[in-house]
């Protein structure tokens, strides 16, 4: 609505007040960059791709991602039982676990391979990405800064964050694998309905 009614009052303003006509480009130029920050936002906190396809569609377009983006190969094996129910938090969180472990894979690792997991055990969600990248000195890992380098954090994090816990095995030259467990919530149960009443058949 606000871009709209800049784009109808700008026929307003008069050709010869450049000072105005250079604020009014501004003013719009600003409000185009945060209707595109608000849709990446939106699009961050709940990714469309799960509630279109699920996590199990949503982890295969990650590993496409990675394919186009990377020129290598990437293989994902999901095995979830059907009476395995996940939160839309969860989802989230294990999609982007895994949506920034293929990015560090690609872009610091040098990986040509990598290979996506996510088994269910005892009602907790365990999710491994491995890949044969050249690995690196988890002790010289940097602290985030406010410039970024938030990704091994933001793994832990949003893993600690539902109770879990999330490791990293790698060394120089040995590749790196990166494993998230998730608790999984009890499932609710309904106790049972009693009838309100009861008619037996005969009977008035």
């Amino acid at each position: 609505m606000l871009l709209t009614n800049l784009d109808l009052l700008e026929p307003s303003i008069e050709a010869g007040d450049a000072t105005l006509f250079a604020g009014f480009r501004r003013v719009a130029s600003l409000a185009r960059r945060t209707l595109d920050a608000v849709r990446s936002i939106s699009h961050d906190l709940r990714p469309t791709i799960l509630d279109d396809a699920g996590l199990e569609a949503a982890l295969e377009w990650v590993a496409a991602e990675y394919e186009r983006e990377s020129h290598g190969a990437a293989f994902v094996d999901t095995r979830v039982a059907d009476d395995i129910e996940l939160t839309a938090e969860i989802e989230v969180a294990l999609f982007r676990i895994a949506q920034e472990a293929l990015t560090n894979s690609g872009k610091h690792a040098g990986a040509t391979t990598v290979w996506i997991r996510l088994r269910f055990e005892e009602r907790i969600a365990v999710l491994t990405i491995e890949d044969n990248g050249r690995g690196f000195d988890p002790t010289s890992v940097p602290r985030p800064t406010r410039d970024g380098r938030l990704g091994m954090y933001g793994m832990r994090e949003r893993a600690t964050l539902f109770g879990g816990t999330l490791t990293v095995t790698t060394s120089p030259g040995k590749g790196t694998v990166v494993r998230a467990t998730l608790p999984l919530p009890a499932p609710q149960t309904t106790g049972e309905l009693q009838p309100v009443f009861t008619v037996e058949r005969g009977q008035q």
